[in-house]
């Protein structure tokens, strides 16, 4: 159900999502989770997310796995989290 009004609030791109969506991303521990919050985030791309974002990448970055099966999903993790950077930064139309 969670993850569901996530994404609805990407699909939604409201950017009072925003700030309830990267507290979220700050307490929150399941991996999933957080791919479903930074795509969302990506979605509404409010450069206001940028640095709950910016903080979930570094920490991906300083706790990159050792063994390649524990690398594939923190691969994924980290891509899409850079992501929704991009969208973030993007400029406004």
């Amino acid at each position: 159900m969670r993850l569901a009004i996530i994404e609805a609030l990407g699909a939604l791109g409201e950017a009072a999502a925003v700030a309830p969506l990267t507290r979220e991303l700050r307490t929150e521990e399941t991996p999933s989770y957080h791919d479903a919050v930074c795509a969302a985030l990506g979605a509404i791309g409010d450069p206001a997310a940028l640095p709950a974002l910016r903080a979930r990448a570094v920490a991906l970055r300083a706790n990159e796995p050792t063994d390649d099966i524990a690398r594939f999903p923190w691969q994924e993790q980290l891509a899409a989290t850079d992501a929704a950077i991009a969208r973030c930064t993007r400029p406004s139309p």
